[in-house]
């Protein structure tokens, strides 16, 4: 008999998320992290010996890298999805979704001993093709601004989004692929928020509710989800950077199992925000479950 369990817990259990949403595997050693931030921009080379000009910016919140990177198709940024620096290697991967499927991007590169160069490979992989592209990055001012600026705010929620999520069905916490609208209606004047989802996954509609608490005065976000499946999710965000927000729910148990959901939400503007999530079973380590997109409605 499957079953679940939800541990809602009091504040000091709240305080738990956020320590372990700080300890996640992108953690970076305290005496190099300052040499990798920033926006760094240079080319990637072909076999073939074409050239494409890359960009990546990296950011750093509580220890966790985040940031976007450009250079694997045309006008197009994606938010990283996972950043380790282990033995001198950075390796960073994103994916992205285009008109000819699923794209996955990875770089593996290594810092100069002046700190200003980047050089390693990018690989791109559709289905089984892979192409393979040496690299070389400089660290340089950028003109325009990597991400939207926006201020941290309960009523950046409110209102009206329209979504659509790709991934897979794994239960209890995705249903798998599936859009809809999320509205989102602010408790009066507080920092309290109610908000409702009706969407539709594969020709059935389907409900779900969210309440968001915003603390201004420690820049995170409380999060209590209940899912189609009658599942709940209790988590806290940390937002203390405008234009990412990260974080974990607190385990629950179903089938006989402990699962733990995390998520980073990605602000790329006023109007719209990405959101990436991966998933752990029984404490191992966390692997891809799917991404959205979130554009606010008029």
């Amino acid at each position: 008999m499957r079953r679940y369990t939800t541990a809602v817990g009091e504040l000091h259990t709240l305080a738990l998320i956020v320590v372990m949403s700080a300890t996640s595997p992108a953690v970076l050693a305290q005496t190099t992290e300052e040499a990798y931030l920033g926006t760094w921009r240079g080319t990637a080379i072909g076999t073939d010996g074409a050239t494409t000009n890359v960009a990546l910016t990296l950011t750093n919140s509580n220890g966790l890298f985040g940031g976007v990177m450009s250079g694997f198709t045309t006008g197009r940024e994606a938010p990283l999805t996972n950043a380790t620096l282990r033995n001198g290697t950075l390796t960073i991967e994103t994916t992205v979704d285009s008109h000819l499927g699923s794209l996955s991007v990875r770089y593996e590169l290594r810092l100069s001993e002046d700190n200003d160069v980047l050089t390693g490979t990018q690989s791109l992989v559709f289905g089984d093709q892979r192409l393979l592209f040496d690299v070389e990055l400089k660290k340089r001012r950028r003109r325009d601004v990597p991400q939207p600026q926006v201020e941290q705010s309960i009523e950046y929620f409110v209102g009206t989004w329209a979504f659509e999520y790709t991934g897979g069905e794994f239960p209890p916490l995705s249903i798998g692929t599936r859009s809809g609208q999320l509205t989102v209606t602010r408790q009066r004047d507080t920092n309290w928020a109610e908000g409702t989802i009706v969407g539709d996954v594969f020709g059935d509609s389907y409900t779900e509710r969210v309440t968001i608490g915003f603390d201004s005065d420690n820049q995170f976000l409380v999060f209590k989800e209940t899912l189609s499946n009658n599942v709940e999710l209790l988590s806290i965000a940390n937002w203390q950077s405008p234009i990412g927000i990260s974080f974990v729910t607190i385990p629950i148990e179903y089938d006989n199992h402990l699962y733990q959901l995390r998520r980073v939400i990605t602000v790329t503007s006023e109007t719209a925000f990405q959101v990436t999530e991966e998933f752990s079973m029984d404490g191992g380590p966390f692997r891809r479950l799917g991404n959205s997109d979130y554009q606010r409605v008029n």
